[in-house]
C-alpha cells in the first residue's frame, strides 16, 4: 500500500514541475517534499524521479504513478461524497474561493444565507485569481471556485456552470468622461494612465490583449491590491482603470464610470471538481452562489 499522503506529494510535484513550487503549494520544507517523495520511491520499488543536479523531473514510472494517484484522490472524495448522502443535517466546511470583485459583492450575501440557513455548514474563503483558484480546485485545497472566461483553462475533470454576464468597465476623473452614459472607445486611450488591480489579475493579460487590437501597449502605472486604492491612484494620475460592472453596483465610486465601445464583458463561472458532484454540502453552497449572484444584477 502507499502511502496517501506522499501520492498527494507526488501529484503536487507533477502538477507544478519543482520540488520548491510543490512544497509552496503545500506549505512544506523544499527539503521535506523531498525526502518524502524519497520514501515513495522505495515503497514503489522504482525511480519515480530524475534528479539531475538542482533539476528534477518526473520518470516514466512517475508520472504514471502520479495518474494513479490522481484517480485515487477522485475516487477517495467521491466516496467521502457518496457517504455525506446518508446525513440529514449539512454540516462540515466547504473551501469556496473567487476573484476579488466576486469577492467584495457576491460572497458576504452568501456567507450571512448560508450561516441562517444551515448553521452547522462552514465556509472557508480565498480571494484568488482564476488561476490560482483552478489550481486549488486540483490540488484539492478548494471546494468550490468561481472564475471567468477572460484566459483559457483546462476544464478536464471540472463541472462548470455559468453564473453571470459581468460587463468591463471603465474608471476615470470625471473632468475626462465625457458626458454621463457616453462609451469610450479603447484607440481614445493611447498614451493614457493605466491603474491596475494587481499583477497577477487577470485583467492585466486581458488589458494588454485589448490595446494591442488597436496597435499600443498600455502605459501601466500602478498595479493595487483593491478597488479603494485603485479609484484613489486613477484620480491621483489622471488614469485609467478597467473595473468589473458587477462591482460598480457595490461600490461607491467617486470617478466617472464609462462602457468601453464596442462592449465588453466576462462570463462568470462556478467550477468544481466532477468527483464532487453529488455532493449535497456543494450542491447547497452553489444554489445559493447562484441566487445571490442573480440578487445583485438585478440592483440599479
Amino acid at each position: 500500500m502507499f502511502d496517501q499522503r506522499r501520492l498527494e506529494i507526488l501529484r503536487a510535484f507533477a502538477r507544478h514541475k519543482t520540488m520548491t513550487a510543490a512544497a509552496e503549494s503545500l506549505f512544506m520544507s523544499t527539503s521535506a517534499v523531498s525526502q518524502q517523495l524519497a520514501l515513495l520511491e522505495r515503497e514503489a520499488g522504482v525511480e519515480l524521479i530524475n534528479r539531475a543536479g538542482r533539476r528534477a523531473t518526473l520518470t516514466d514510472a512517475g508520472a504514471a504513478l502520479a495518474s494513479h494517484a490522481d484517480r485515487i484522490a477522485a475516487e477517495a472524495e467521491a466516496a467521502a461524497v457518496s457517504m455525506r448522502r446518508f446525513i440529514s443535517t449539512l454540516r462540515g466546511t466547504v473551501r469556496l474561493s473567487a476573484f476579488p470583485s466576486f469577492c467584495a459583492t457576491v460572497v458576504p450575501a452568501v456567507v450571512a444565507a448560508l450561516r441562517t440557513r444551515f448553521p452547522e455548514l462552514s465556509l472557508e474563503i480565498s480571494d484568488l485569481e482564476p488561476r490560482q483558484s483552478l489550481a486549488g480546485l486540483r490540488d484539492g485545497t478548494v471546494d468550490l471556485a468561481v472564475i471567468d472566461d477572460l484566459t483559457t483553462w483546462d476544464a478536464s475533470n471540472l463541472d462548470t456552470a455559468p453564473l453571470a454576464t459581468d460587463e468591463l468597465l471603465l474608471c476615470l476623473p470625471t473632468a475626462r468622461a465625457g458626458a454621463a452614459g457616453s462609451a469610450i472607445r479603447v484607440e481614445e486611450l493611447r498614451g493614457a494612465r493605466w491603474v491596475l488591480d494587481g499583477s497577477q489579475s487577470v485583467f492585466d493579460e486581458y488589458l494588454h490583449r485589448l490595446c494591442a487590437e488597436h496597435g499600443y501597449a498600455p502605459d501601466i502605472v500602478a498595479r493595487c491590491s483593491n478597488i479603494t486604492v485603485t479609484l484613489a491612484l486613477v484620480e491621483a494620475f489622471d488614469g485609467v482603470a478597467l473595473v468589473s460592472g458587477m462591482q460598480t453596483r457595490h461600490t461607491r465610486f467617486d470617478v466617472a464610470v464609462r462602457a468601453i465601445e464596442p462592449r465588453r464583458e466576462r462570463t462568470v463561472i462556478l467550477a468544481r471538481r466532477a468527483s464532487s458532484r453529488n455532493s449535497a454540502q456543494l450542491d447547497a453552497v452553489s444554489a445559493e452562489i447562484a441566487h445571490q449572484t442573480s440578487a445583485l444584477l438585478k440592483q440599479h
